[in-house]
């Protein structure tokens, strides 16, 4: 029985905390609201277990979670455009929806403040997890159904960038008429998942070209050739690449010479390389 407990746990995420969050939960606690800070600690659990629970169903690994106050950002062994990831996303506030749910029924039973508290909770949690922009779920669900997940993610980035200086110009505000530090710590972490969101989803597409290497020949595989400026970032090559195809990529310099580089060549390099790198870093 215990063998067949660590056997199911080995196959769990790491699960970490934010610093952003400790540090919520410190000034939750400094002002004497524990049971705030109990309910922000349960609800995010419970939210990340169903992103958990459906990610363990339809067969994706999360290698690593990070909570939030608000969320989490997980990392997994595949990019986002996997099939079946946009269950994993929509999962954590359809669980937060169905807690609210029972809240309500609690809050007709005669459950008092603390009903009210945690229906206020998980709708909150689920609510803005909703929007959609990156990092959140709503964002990730409409990565994991574009045709162009790098392209898709820019624009899910700059939103969540606006979304962000928007609630926290409304934290600036609230200021005025009584400090309402939920809208600022919504706002860093919108902020601080928004400007490091390419990086990591490129760094999963990386990984799910790298390993579609072994093509299957047999029945042939489509061979394509691609013209791009060596001042072209990796993440627009990545775009035009497929685990389906076999791409070669001729790379022009300033003064009209050319190279030609696998597929493979790429991949090497854009696995150690940020997104803006340009293919002109290749020679170096």
């Amino acid at each position: 029985m215990f063998a067949k407990i660590i056997a199911k746990l080995s196959g769990l995420p790491r699960i970490t905390v934010h610093p952003l969050f400790l540090g919520y939960l410190t000034v939750l606690f400094f002002c004497g609201a524990e049971r705030e800070a109990f309910l922000s600690v349960g609800v995010v659990l419970l939210h990340e277990v169903g992103h958990i629970v459906v990610a363990k169903k339809v067969g994706i690994r999360l290698s690593d979670v990070v909570l939030y106050p608000y969320g989490a950002v997980m990392d997994t062994d595949y990019d986002t455009s996997e099939s079946g990831s946009w269950k994993v996303a929509i999962a954590g506030p359809i669980v937060n929806a169905i807690l609210a749910l029972v809240g309500v029924l609690l809050l007709f039973a005669g459950g008092g403040q603390m009903a009210v508290d945690f229906v206020n909770a998980n709708l909150t949690v689920c609510i803005f997890n909703l929007l959609p922009v990156y990092p959140l779920d709503g964002g990730r669900a409409i990565l994991s159904l574009s045709k162009k997940p790098l392209k898709t993610i820019k624009w899910l980035r700059l939103a969540g960038v606006v979304v962000a200086s928007i609630l926290f110009a409304v934290f600036c505000l609230s200021v005025a008429f009584g400090l309402n530090l939920t809208f600022g710590v919504m706002s860093v972490f919108l902020f601080v998942g928004a400007v490091t969101g390419v990086e990591k989803e490129m760094g999963g597409r990386v990984a799910k070209l790298l390993l579609a290497r072994e093509k299957n020949y047999r029945d042939g595989v489509p061979v394509v050739k691609i013209a791009v400026s060596d001042a072209t970032p990796v993440h627009k090559v990545l775009q035009k690449l497929s685990p389906h195809r076999l791409t070669e990529i001729e790379i022009q310099g300033d003064r009209g010479e050319k190279r030609v580089i696998s597929e493979d060549e790429f991949l090497e390099f854009a696995k150690n390389s940020q997104s803006l790198t340009t293919l002109k870093e290749m020679e170096k």
